[in-house]
């Protein structure tokens, strides 16, 4: 009960924050997280803020690779663009690198696509009131369904929080709370500090492996819970 009640009252806190630019604010301009597969170093993630007048554009990078059966390396990248206007996100590029393998996605709120700017007439329209699956706008919380960046689709899903921990942080102890996503996105789970900043999450990969993005150089403590 006290974890339903923990989970409820942060979920409504930050899903109450003022705009997506102020929780951007929170974040350092370039944030780096370390990727670990079973405990092993394989890979970066990042995101990148700017701000510009009523503008805030994210960039999100990951870049990983893997030894198959100790025989080969597999490659994977992803890169995506996220611009948001008033608290608007008005248009999403996503590109995928699978081991050469390559893929690129556009898409546009249909309110911006209705403007008919050369730069935005080619991009397929999606639902602007879906967060995207990036993790580091807590509202994301708040949510039943987001678009699922990769799959290019739309999802369910039910965050609870799943455990507590500290997180060691430059020596900081920081208390994170860890939510399981749930529905769609049920072997997901995504950790946020007491002020709503993403401070990594940990899923399970088709392999069955684990599969981390943690804070760069950050240390996981005891659990709390």
């Amino acid at each position: 009960m006290k974890s339903v009640i923990l989970s409820l009252l942060f979920i409504l806190t930050h899903a109450a924050q003022a705009d997506v630019k102020s929780h951007a604010a929170l974040y350092p301009q370039i944030t780096r997280f370390d990727m670990l597969r079973n405990g092993e170093r394989v890979g970066d993630y990042w995101v990148e803020f700017k701000e510009e007048d009523a503008k805030l554009t994210v960039n999100i990078g990951m870049q990983l690779s893997i030894k198959v059966f100790g025989l080969f390396n597999y490659n994977y990248s992803y890169s995506a663009i996220e611009r948001w206007v008033e608290d608007e996100l008005y248009s999403l590029d996503v590109r995928l690198n699978k081991n050469g393998d390559q893929q690129q996605r556009s898409w546009v709120s249909e309110k911006y696509h209705e403007l008919n700017t050369a730069d935005e007439i080619h991009r397929e329209i999606f639902n602007s009131n879906l967060l995207p699956t990036h993790h580091w706008y807590s509202k994301i919380l708040s949510q039943k369904r987001v678009f699922n960046t990769i799959k290019a689709k739309e999802v369910e899903i039910e965050p609870m929080l799943d455990e507590q921990f500290l997180l060691n942080v430059s020596g900081e102890k920081l208390l994170v709370n860890a939510y399981r996503l749930g529905g769609d996105l049920e072997n997901t789970q995504s950790w946020y500090d007491t002020q709503g900043v993403w401070r990594g999450m940990r899923f399970k990969a088709k392999d069955g492996s684990k599969v981390e993005v943690i804070w760069q150089g950050a240390e996981r403590m005891e659990s709390s819970s």
